[in-house]
């Protein structure tokens, strides 16, 4: 199991559907992918990802997703649940 991240190029990201490949949207460079399934192992995606133009990846091995970029993103969204908890907008109760 491997997380990529785009260094160059762009890749098309979808689902099949009736054994069709159905675009949903795209990867731009910056951008990682794949680090679902290196954060629930169990995790079985049905995406597929083609490359649309002459692309370069960067492989990450989970045992160093999990040592360096996990903690990375955790301690981001700790900082912005810490944000967003003290706006009045995200702490009033849903209106019926």
């Amino acid at each position: 199991m491997l997380a990529q991240i785009i260094i160059e190029g762009i890749l098309e990201r979808g689902t099949m559907e009736d054994g069709k490949p159905c675009k949903q949207d795209e990867y731009l460079a910056g951008e990682m992918f794949g680090q679902e399934s290196l954060i629930n192992e169990n995790n079985v995606s049905s995406v597929y990802v083609l490359c649309t133009q002459p692309t370069k990846l960067l492989e990450i091995k989970r045992e160093y997703f999990m040592r360096y970029i996990r903690p990375a993103q955790r301690a981001e969204w700790d900082r912005i649940a810490k944000l967003v908890s003290g706006l009045t907008p995200f702490n009033e109760p849903d209106a019926v």
